[in-house]
């Protein structure tokens, strides 16, 4: 990733009944933000909070970047 093309989005993890047969996960890129998709009873509620104040602090620190581009992914569930 070129670092003039780099932004800080966010990131952040939802449990969601969208997630396609065969996968216990899928990120979706919404514009500089990620979200994963984790399907329900793959990950518990305590632990999806955490990882997400972990995302919070990484995002809002710069430690995560948001893609490079601002094309919108294909073929993802809606959230």
């Amino acid at each position: 990733m070129s670092v003039e093309k780099a932004r800080i989005g966010s990131a952040r993890i939802v449990l969601s009944d969208l997630v396609p047969d065969g996968r216990n996960m899928v990120e979706v890129i919404q514009g500089g933000d990620s979200v994963i998709c984790v399907r329900r009873g793959e990950m518990s509620e305590a632990l999806m909070e955490e990882w997400n104040q972990h995302l919070e602090h990484a995002t809002r620190t710069g430690r995560v970047l948001g893609p490079e581009t601002d094309e919108e992914p294909a073929g993802h569930p809606p959230l």
